[in-house]
Parts: C-alpha cells; structure tokens; sequence
C-alpha cells in the first residue's frame, strides 16, 4: 500500500472534482 500515491491521487483529483 502506498500512501504517498495516495496521497498525491488525492492532491490532484481534489480540485478537478
């Protein structure tokens, strides 16, 4: 499991949606 991935994912969808 990666959290940084994640956590990057996240970073970069948040603001699209």
């Amino acid at each position: 499991d990666n959290c940084l991935l994640k956590y990057q994912a996240l970073l970069l969808e948040g603001p699209v949606l």
